[in-house]
């Protein structure tokens, strides 16, 4: 370390809750843009824009999602 103090555990909580604030805005983002313009068609259970969407909601690797929707 440069002579910083490590965070505090407050400092951390704080950190971390504007990092999950940050992702579940930028799933709504996504979500919306994603069901506005691919259509109902694909929305549908089973459809491919549906399957993207839970799997990267999941929380799930790019590559895990990628290999459980390809088949």
């Amino acid at each position: 370390m440069s002579g910083e103090a490590p965070f505090t555990t407050a400092e951390d909580n704080r950190l971390a809750l504007t990092f999950l604030n940050a992702g579940r805005m930028a799933w709504d983002v996504l979500q919306g843009i994603v069901f506005r313009t691919a259509g109902s068609r694909h929305a549908r259970d089973g459809g491919s824009a549906a399957s993207v969407l839970s799997c990267a909601g999941s929380g799930a690797t790019p590559s895990a999602c990628a290999r459980n929707t390809s088949r």
